[in-house]
């Protein structure tokens, strides 16, 4: 029910990323983090300016991001611009 709450739907996509291969290219994020039902922290980051969601990962800092593909533009004019070594079929 937790990815219900957040993305307010039953289902919620996303895409693993590597941390090392995020980058925002602007704008800048906001962190909250939310204790999960099992009891796990997860850091949920998003635009600082106008709240979209953008990634969700470990509160030490460690594993994989798990991108709101939502977030996913591959314009560079977006505030939610950033460059990842993730390429989606429909984004090209």
């Amino acid at each position: 029910t937790d990815c219900q709450t957040v993305g307010g739907s039953a289902f919620q996509f996303t895409t693993r990323v590597a941390r090392e291969d995020f980058e925002l290219l602007s704008g800048e994020l906001t962190a909250y983090v939310k204790v999960a039902e099992s009891g796990n922290p997860r850091a949920m980051s998003f635009c600082g300016r106008c709240a979209t969601m953008l990634h969700t990962g470990n509160t030490d800092d460690t594993g994989l991001l798990s991108l709101g593909s939502g977030a996913v533009s591959k314009s560079t004019n977006s505030a939610h611009s950033f460059r990842s070594g993730v390429s989606h079929p429909w984004t090209g």
